[in-house]
């Protein structure tokens, strides 16, 4: 996928958008654990993030985010906007 964006065939780049979506009905759940850094960003969507960062070469700033919480500190669902350094 880097290659694809390096050699310029795609143009600019100018938005990248994942997702990662999986259910998990059972608030009991291991993944909703606060002490074993849970909720849905600590466990699953660090790896949309990742992606991200490694197409972009760069570290973002959030620009904006929003959770919904399953119990306080822990959360079922999270968006966010990221945003890379400009590159010439």
């Amino acid at each position: 996928m880097r290659d694809v964006i390096a050699s310029g065939q795609l143009g600019t780049i100018h938005h990248i958008e994942a997702h990662l979506c999986f259910p998990l009905p059972l608030p009991g759940n291991i993944r909703y654990r606060f002490t074993l850094a849970g909720g849905s960003l600590m466990d699953a969507g660090c790896y949309p993030v990742s992606m991200v960062r490694w197409l972009a070469r760069a570290e973002p700033t959030v620009t904006a985010a929003k959770a919904i919480e399953i119990s306080p500190q822990v959360d079922r669902s999270m968006t966010a906007d990221l945003q890379f350094p400009r590159t010439a």
